[in-house]
Formats: structure tokens, sequence, C-alpha cells
């Protein structure tokens, strides 16, 4: 299960980079597994308003992208498309 707020404070996953993807996505309660290039084992998981990339069918790569999440709530603050990035890293403290 990924917890956006310990992603975003502290940079906290159960995940470990080289992960296979079998393994990330039976860990995970709700995801969307997007094929890329399947040959190679290139895919994108999203859960939880975080994008897990993955290259040979091992993690590689974890973003999040805030305009993705359509009601998101971090550190008691509703963050939308209207949020700026001064707020943004305020609510960081």
């Amino acid at each position: 299960m990924i917890d956006f707020d310990l992603f975003i404070r502290k940079g906290l996953l159960d995940f470990k980079f080289g992960e296979h993807i079998d393994e990330v996505i039976s860990r995970l309660v709700n995801c969307k597994v997007c094929p890329i290039d399947k040959d190679v084992g290139q895919y994108s998981v999203f859960s939880n308003g975080i994008e897990l990339l993955f290259d040979d069918n091992k993690l590689y790569l974890i973003q999040y992208e805030v305009d993705r999440t359509i009601n998101l709530v971090f550190n008691d603050h509703f963050i939308d498309a209207n949020t700026t990035y001064i707020q943004f890293k305020n609510y960081l403290n």
C-alpha cells in the first residue's frame, strides 16, 4: 500500500528500486497498470496519485503529479489545480 503523505514528506514507500512489477502490484490495494511496451517489460502503474515506472519489469522511477489527483488532502490541506507551488511547499512543514 502507498501512503501519499509519507511519500511526499519523507519519500517513504514499501518498494525498492529493481523490484519486479508482479511483486509491487500484488501489494497495492488499488492500482491501474498501463503497458508502455510489453515486449521489453515497460509499464506505468498508477496508485493513489503516485506513478511507478517499470523497465524490464523492474521498478526504476517513482513520481507524482498533483494535477492528476482529483481530491487530494495533504497534511490537512486541500490541494487542487489552484494550489500554488508556495502553498504546497508550506504544507510540507
